[in-house]
């Protein structure tokens, strides 16, 4: 046990660039542990990168994402975002609630998120991808482009400012605070991005409270518009409730949709002969999207921490209160136990609903 745990705290204390380069050999090193468990010494946590515990762990109501039940000395942080900036200890960060209080929270918010809603987006959603094709000049005979930097990054936060009815004057400010507030994302390490990290988040902070008053005094269609007006039963959102869900979901919208865009680009560039099945078959294209998800997760990682003791069915795994497990969403999804024995290939004919790339549970 000593050499697993040592193995374990070397790799989990590796520098974030080179766990981001690859880090599928140390999910596979992981799963092949006794139960599919690994603990590490230095900080006291759980880790598994196993499709079946990472899938029955998000969904078990007897953990909770709440950091004041882990007693872990030193947490990892997780793919939640904003998790490393302020709004990681707010009480009413929407990531970090248990009902019945997520329950009220999420009632109100999805008021904002009807069929009709979403639906009037997709117009919009074609223009601003189409224009910022045209921008970066794609077309035949087009030169080099940086599709990172000139399209997924930009794309899904041009549609969250549609969403909200962000100024366009202010949009160079929401991509500088998004890219900040996204360091919470890993591990921070840097007094000097933990700075910044703060900044931002005080900034944006600041920006959504001017805001959101003065849409009260001139509500619109947008989606701030909806989420101040939204009401059950006499329930209305605060002030502190709604700037935490607009911090919410630029942060997570703009940091996944982003990584999902440069990730199956790269992944599809890498398997030509993949690509070339997407163009010959356009109808595969939406379930591409789930492999593509399932084969390079937008999001690592997350963690859920035990509210009681705790057996994991046919394991010797015993989770005591407060325990955090770190559930490795890339690992899942690529356990050939789930997926099979190619699952470190890219087949964009795969049936990957079944991905936890974007976590689960509520």
């Amino acid at each position: 046990m000593d050499d697993v745990t040592t193995w374990l705290d070397d790799a989990v204390f590796a520098t974030p660039e080179s766990r981001r380069a690859d880090p599928y050999p140390f999910y596979d090193r992981l799963r092949a542990l006794p139960d599919g468990f690994g603990r590490s010494v230095d900080m006291g946590t759980w880790h598994t990168a196993t499709h079946a515990h990472v899938r029955a762990l998000l969904v078990d109501p007897r953990f909770t994402t709440n950091p004041a039940f882990a007693t872990t000395t030193t947490r990892t942080v997780g793919a939640d975002p904003a998790s490393s900036s302020p709004a990681r200890n707010q009480q009413d960060v929407l990531l970090f609630m248990d009902p019945p209080d997520h329950t009220r929270i999420r009632r109100l918010a999805s008021m904002a998120f009807t069929p009709r809603a979403v639906a009037r987006l997709e117009g919009d959603i074609t223009r601003i991808a189409g224009e910022l094709l045209d921008e970066i000049g794609v077309g035949p005979g087009s030169g080099a482009f940086d599709l990172v930097s000139g399209y997924a990054r930009l794309l899904p936060l041009a549609v969250i400012c549609q969403m909200f009815a962000i100024p366009d004057i202010d949009r160079t400010s929401f991509l500088r605070w998004s890219d900040d507030l996204a360091h919470a994302l890993e591990p921070i390490e840097d007094p000097d991005e933990v700075e910044a990290t703060i900044a931002s988040y005080l900034e944006f902070a600041a920006y959504f409270t001017d805001l959101s008053a003065a849409r009260r005094t001139d509500l619109g269609e947008d989606l701030l518009s909806a989420l101040l007006v939204a009401e059950a039963d006499g329930d209305r959102l605060s002030n502190d409730e709604l700037r935490s869900l607009f911090t919410l979901l630029f942060i997570a919208g703009h940091e996944t949709t982003g990584n999902l865009i440069g990730n199956a680009m790269l992944a599809l560039l890498r398997n030509p002969e993949q690509l070339d099945l997407l163009r010959a078959e356009p109808a595969r294209i939406p379930g591409a999207v789930d492999e593509l998800l399932r084969y390079d997760s937008s999001v690592q990682l997350t963690a859920r921490i035990a509210k009681e003791p705790i057996e994991i069915a046919g394991t010797d795994v015993r989770f005591e209160p407060g325990d955090e497990v770190i559930c490795y969403l890339g690992g899942a999804n690529r356990d050939p136990a789930e997926f099979g024995h190619d699952a470190h290939l890219l087949d964009v004919t795969r049936d990957a609903r079944n991905h936890v790339a974007f976590g689960g549970g509520i």
